[in-house]
């Protein structure tokens, strides 16, 4: 990856390269006629070159302020943060999204450096599975803490995560989203992720709400019931039984 410096080096050269065309586009050879008639496309190419260089540079220059915090953070040397983001970025998780989750992370109170390895890890394999993004599942994902799984052990949604994208029209993006707006109502009565996934594929299968009309009536049964579990089955319209037999596919999904 290119430094501060390189980067300088490599904005200079574009800009005499721009002065060279501008300076050959004026003269009287055929060369430098045949420039000045592609002037205006080069002077576009080079533009478009500079802006993307000083776009990385200034997304190298906040990612290093990102691994200077978090190396005063966790009490490690910018390297050692640095070579921990390396060893988990690949081809589809680069080294930025690396580097933002594992500050996502140290936000929520993550410490070692092995939890904040096994938590960037976590949203990358979501994000693989569903085709999402990392860094925007990770961000999501806050959303967890209203249903009572701390940072760190995201893992005890995994099966949730399998189930809601094997057996609904929700993704996991947005079934974090409705964690987000009913987390308290669903902690109050007593639902952990795996009932609200059972409960969503039960509204989709048995009454043929799908997606956002199954998340919207849901919601709306949680605001209009609150801590009322029965009430909220009651203007649903499903039993106990219905709900429960998806409770029992849920925990077989972990593995999807």
């Amino acid at each position: 990856m290119a430094g501060q410096a390189e980067l300088q080096i490599i904005l200079k050269a574009r800009d005499e390269a721009s002065k060279a065309l501008e300076s050959a586009g004026k003269a009287g050879s055929k060369s430098g006629q045949a420039i000045q008639k592609h002037w205006k496309a080069a002077s576009v190419a080079l533009a478009g070159a500079g802006l993307a260089l000083e776009g990385l540079a200034r997304s190298q220059a906040e990612s290093t302020k990102t691994v200077d915090r978090l190396a005063a953070q966790l009490g490690l040397t910018n390297e050692t943060i640095r070579e921990m983001a390396r060893d988990l970025s690949n081809v589809t998780f680069p080294l930025e999204d690396v580097i933002g989750l594992m500050e996502l992370g140290v936000q929520q109170g993550i410490r070692s450096g092995q939890a904040l390895a096994d938590y960037a890890n976590f949203w990358d394999m979501v994000a693989d599975a569903t085709g999402g993004s990392a860094t925007e599942l990770g961000k999501a994902g806050v959303a967890l803490r209203a249903v009572g799984i701390a940072a760190g052990q995201e893992q005890e949604a995994i099966a949730a995560f399998g189930f809601i994208t094997e057996n609904t029209t929700t993704n996991v993006a947005d079934f974090l989203t409705f964690l987000d707006k009913t987390g308290p109502d669903l902690r109050a009565m007593g639902l952990d992720v795996n009932q609200t996934a059972a409960f969503l594929a039960a509204m989709e299968k048995e009454l043929g709400l799908a997606g956002r009309t199954a998340r919207s009536e849901f919601k709306e049964a949680l605001d209009q019931n609150k801590g009322d579990l029965a009430g909220v089955m009651a203007q649903l319209g499903l039993t106990a039984d219905q709900v429960a037999l998806y409770r029992d596919e849920v925990d077989e999904s972990s593995g999807v």
